[in-house]
């Protein structure tokens, strides 16, 4: 974990491409900025674990949906609370999670966010393994979120961290997930397994993997 946490503060910021929501200046600045002086100024004297705009997030969480250290570094100086839900009942980790941010979700639980259990958030495993991105980082979340008593197994939207990583082509979480022992007969929502997947995806190495660890069939 430290060496993916080590990255992440290392990474430089990127702009938020889709569009902002603009119900909410600090929502703005967080997505648009890593400049203190810009996010101080739209913070002012706001309440920093406050709901804001249309999503209802708090601005904590915000910041980790759009992987801005300096935005969390602010917020957590201000005083916001590390684990404060927002209106959907979702903190801020797991936000960095469903948005495929494993650096910014390392660097909260450094900080020390608690994780959820998987009887209240079972689908956080999953959702790990969706950084594209980074695909080791990806691989270092679900083993740390495993560890937790999360499910190697769980869905997410019908998906289990082995489909999500057969389609996107992560060999490492796919090694991962099998070594540890993740099932490869469970189907998503259109009633592929994870091997037609990754032959679907055009990750036929992957695929291979995946039926060589498969139980016979009988």
């Amino acid at each position: 974990m430290r060496a993916l946490c080590q990255r992440a503060e290392r990474a430089a910021f990127v702009p938020l491409q889709a569009p902002r929501p603009a119900s909410d200046p600090l929502f703005q600045a967080l997505a648009g900025s890593a400049d203190e002086r810009v996010l101080k100024a739209a913070l002012a004297d706001g309440d920093p674990d406050a709901p804001r705009g249309s999503t209802g997030m708090t601005p904590l969480s915000f910041a980790a949906a759009s992987a801005n250290v300096t935005g969390i570094r602010l917020l957590l100086a201000r005083g916001a609370q590390i684990d404060r839900a927002g209106q959907k009942g979702m903190p801020p980790l797991a936000y960095a999670l469903t948005a495929g941010h494993p650096g910014i979700a390392c660097l909260l639980v450094q900080w020390g966010a608690k994780v959820p259990s998987a009887a209240d958030m079972p689908f956080l495993l999953p959702a790990a393994a969706l950084a594209e991105g980074d695909p080791a980082g990806a691989a270092t979340l679900v083993a740390f979120l495993a560890e937790q008593g999360h499910d190697l197994n769980a869905r997410m939207q019908g998906d289990t961290a082995l489909i999500i990583a057969a389609e996107s082509g992560n060999l490492p979480l796919v090694r991962l997930l099998l070594d540890r022992g993740a099932r490869t007969d469970l189907r998503n929502q259109q009633q592929e397994t994870a091997e037609a997947v990754a032959l679907r995806s055009g990750h036929s190495a992957i695929a291979k993997l995946i039926r060589r660890a498969s139980p016979p069939i009988r």
